[in-house]
C-alpha cells in the first residue's frame, strides 16, 4: 500500500467500518482470525494511525483489516446471493465502488 492507497484508506475508512457492521463482522473475530490485537483494530477504526505500529507491522494490519473485510463480505455475498443493487439501497455503502477498489488493491499486491 502506497502513500496514494493510503489516503484513499483513511479517506474510505468510515464505509469499511460500516460495511464491517453491515456484515456483523466484530473486532473480536477479526482479531483472532488475523491475530491483531484487538486495541490496534480499535486504533484503526479510530484513525489513530500514530499508535500502530510502525511500518511494515502497521501496513500490514492495515492491508489484513481490508482483506478479511473484504473475504466475509465477499464470502456473505455468495452464500445469500444478495445482488449489488439491493445492498446499495438498503445500505451505506456501495459495494460496486468497493469490489472495484478490492480488485485493484489485490493487483498491486
Amino acid at each position: 500500500m502506497d502513500i496514494k492507497d493510503r489516503k484513499y484508506f483513511i479517506k474510505n475508512l468510515t464505509q469499511f467500518i460500516h460495511l464491517r457492521k453491515d456484515i456483523s463482522l466484530d473486532l473480536g473475530t477479526i482479531a483472532k482470525e488475523t491475530k491483531i490485537p484487538k486495541q490496534m483494530l480499535k486504533k484503526i477504526e479510530l484513525k489513530e494511525f500514530d499508535k500502530l505500529p510502525p511500518d511494515p507491522v502497521g501496513l500490514s494490519f492495515l492491508n489484513q483489516y481490508v482483506k478479511i473485510i473484504r473475504r466475509k463480505s465477499l464470502k456473505l455475498d455468495c452464500i445469500t446471493n444478495i445482488n449489488a443493487e439491493n445492498i446499495r439501497s438498503s445500505s451505506l455503502f456501495n459495494l460496486k465502488s468497493w469490489r472495484e477498489f478490492y480488485r485493484e488493491h489485490e493487483a498491486m499486491e
